[in-house]
């Protein structure tokens, strides 16, 4: 029994996971920024940003969805380059510092709403890294984000 369980909520993360990836593909498509490709930033591939272009900015942007437990957190360094500034998005508030972790709050919230009870709403965790000139961390409404 505890097997199926466990096999059951690595599913519904999996599925949660590409249900994000899919609604910020959707948000910076409505902002006229185009998905270019991936930037791997560990050596098997596993933890990938997104890269987009094209929005209003010279250069491109990339944002990593970040895991609500914390552990990708080492590959931050990785995702922005010298001249990039870097910000955080979490239930559609912008900051200069990660936001706290809460693992047990998002693994309750992908359970219920894997019951369709959606009774307990998970944010996305996003590091972005733009171009210094660029201004998204304020031109865009990341509150809009789900």
């Amino acid at each position: 029994m505890g097997l199926k369980v466990e096999y059951y909520l690595l599913h519904q993360q999996e599925a949660s996971e590409l249900r994000q990836q899919s609604d910020l593909d959707a948000f910076m498509r409505q902002h006229n920024w185009s998905r270019s490709d991936n930037l791997n930033l560990d050596v098997t591939g596993i933890i990938q940003a997104r890269r987009y272009v094209d929005g209003g900015c010279s250069g491109e942007i990339k944002i990593l969805v970040m895991d609500p437990t914390g552990d990708t957190a080492g590959v931050i360094n990785d995702l922005v380059q010298e001249d990039e500034q870097l910000f955080f998005v979490h239930d559609g508030a912008t900051s200069k510092v990660p936001p706290e972790y809460e693992p047990f709050k998002q693994v309750l919230g992908r359970l219920l709403q894997s019951l369709q009870l959606p009774l307990l709403h998970t944010s996305l965790y996003l590091a972005v890294a733009a171009p210094a000139e660029c201004s998204i961390e304020t031109t865009l409404p990341w509150s809009t984000l789900s």
